[in-house]
């Protein structure tokens, strides 16, 4: 069965299309930010200007209307992002916090605010409009994000690291007879050229990249499986999976090689500019296609996925949606067809009645059911019995808040297990591949940084080790460009790769590389099998 293959092979929106409708969906986001938040704020602030001269009953009155209506519409605001979350918080204090901390600081900052502009003199009172205008906005859009990420700390699991470069914190294992030899390359962050950035605001990875495979190469060729564990591009663009695809091709590693999809191939909107947004989730949508595409053209005919009738390939499910898929891929104007002006105005106002092709929320409900049954995949590796698990750990995300945050979902784990039961697979050692953290090491950085990592780390990690199999376990991961091995729990060997072709956050004057990996192998287990090797590079 041939792949489909609308990366790099059907005609995609050109650039000019593209952007032209990139910049049409980032007009209507900011019109309607604009007309539902600063303009009815901008029009308050004015009357309590005009009464300004004394205590005038009608300062009360603006100042009430514009405390609560930013609370209002910061609840809005947040009311993806908090269900969404919520939904992942299995911890009851977190969900409590969900609930009570915007209000309760959006309460405490408007009351201090009417005490400022009552007891304060005539001229200090405009200011302390604005201030409580603003005040109470970014209490209730930030408060329960806050308090519910403090307390999604404690679930972070920490695991007790291992120094590669000692040979004694990678004994020999004992009962393993299977000898595998893996490459581990992740986050190259490739962009559609070389001139322009990555979303970190710095070059991408294409030189790099170039570089990479220019000196490894050969080697590359001679590892029996390469681990690709997401963010292979910077932002899921046509171009950027050019880049990718082109001379990865002429080494042939194709046949080799598992693809596990990061936040940047599905759930970054524009590398240059974050305050894209895609309130209809059609940008993404296009981005999902390409990254089936790619999970097709590299792993299709090796990756089985669970189906209604029980296992089948990746490839075999994927051509069964053919149609839908390509068509996200071929209609260039999907992102940026004219609406009636009505709609438009409907949209500004209230973020509904979005402006889309005819039948496009059908199309999307159908594309996120065929993302859906895509994961978990066992994809067989060449020459062993061993299986490598593809976990999709990314959230159903586009906005700043929540796109690089992690889940396993637990449709998703239950697949797993049924799959992992069949006759085909069951006993068969399984190496478990993903995007994100499942645990941190103790990291040196101040407590606002490790913060942010605890946050970016998987919500559920728990979840995950608890559905694989008993035994010696190597989880790998990429996300944070973060190097590091360590033990959890005991039996779970976790390798964290670094970028391969930016820098290891942990040591950023450490060459670019990567790390190839001797794996033992039996029944049902699988661990390494001796110290990891470092091939760095010049770029």
């Amino acid at each position: 069965m041939q792949a489909w293959r609308p990366v790099g092979r059907r005609r995609p929106a050109s650039p000019a299309e593209e952007q032209g409708a990139l910049a049409w969906w980032k007009a209507m986001a900011w019109g309607s930010l604009f007309v539902r938040f600063a303009l009815p704020t901008l029009l308050l602030w004015a009357w309590g200007l005009a009464l300004h001269g004394g205590a005038h009953p009608g300062w009360w009155g603006a100042l009430a209307l514009v405390s609560i209506f930013n609370a209002w519409q910061a609840f809005g605001l947040l009311l993806g992002f908090q269900r969404g979350l919520k939904e992942r918080l299995y911890l009851w204090p977190a969900r409590v916090a969900a609930d009570v901390a915007a209000p309760g600081l959006w309460a405490l900052v408007a009351g201090l605010a009417w005490l400022a502009a009552a007891l304060g003199p005539a001229w200090s009172r405009p200011l302390a409009l604005a201030v409580g205008s603003v005040a109470t906005f970014l209490a209730a859009a930030f408060g329960a994000y806050a308090c519910v990420s403090i307390l999604m700390g404690p679930r972070t699991l920490r695991l007790r690291e291992q120094d590669p470069g000692r040979e004694g914190d990678f004994p020999p294992p004992m009962g393993l007879p299977g000898r595998l030899r893996l490459a581990h390359l992740s986050d190259l962050h490739l962009t559609v050229a070389d001139d322009v950035n990555a979303e970190y605001g710095g070059p991408g990875g294409n030189a790099a990249y170039r570089a990479l495979l220019k000196a490894h190469g050969r080697r590359l060729q001679r590892q029996q499986a390469v681990l690709l564990t997401g963010d292979l591009v910077d932002s899921g663009r046509a171009g950027e999976w050019e880049r990718f695809f082109d001379p990865w091709d002429r080494l042939g590693l194709g046949d080799r090689c598992v693809f596990v999809p990061g936040n940047h191939e599905i759930n970054i909107i524009d590398p240059g500019d974050w305050s894209a947004l895609d309130p209809a989730h059609v940008l993404r949508a296009k981005r999902l296609v390409r990254t089936l595409a790619a999970l097709d053209r590299l792993q299709g005919q090796r990756a089985w996925v669970l189906g209604p009738q029980g296992p089948r390939r990746l490839r075999q499910h994927l051509a069964d949606h053919a149609a839908l898929l390509t068509g996200f891929i071929e209609d260039p104007g999907l992102m940026g067809r004219p609406a009636p002006w009505l709609r438009r105005l409907a949209y500004l106002v209230s973020g509904r009645g979005l402006p889309s092709s005819a039948g496009l929320k059908e199309r999307l409900r159908r594309l996120d059911a065929v993302w859906r049954a895509s994961f978990p995949q066992m994809v067989e590796l060449p020459g062993t019995r061993a299986l490598a698990v593809v976990v999709n750990s990314n959230v159903d995300a586009v906005s700043l808040w929540d796109n690089a945050l992690g889940q396993v979902t637990p449709e998703q784990l239950a697949r797993l297990q049924r799959l992992a039961a069949l006759p085909r697979f069951r006993g068969r050692p399984r190496l478990t591949l993903l995007h994100h953290h499942v645990a941190l090491p103790p990291l040196p950085w101040g407590w606002l940084r490790n913060f942010k990592a605890d946050l970016m780390s998987l919500l559920n990690p728990r979840d995950l080790v608890a559905a694989l199999p008993p035994g010696r376990q190597l989880i790998l991961h990429g996300h944070k460009h973060l190097s590091y091995f360590g033990r959890l729990e005991g039996r779970f060997q976790v390798v964290s790769a670094p970028s391969s072709t930016l820098r290891d956050e942990r040591a950023p004057r450490r060459p670019r590389g990567f790390y190839t990996l001797a794996v033992a192998w039996g029944p049902g287990e699988v661990t390494l099998a001796g110290k990891p090797e470092f091939w760095d590079y010049k770029a």
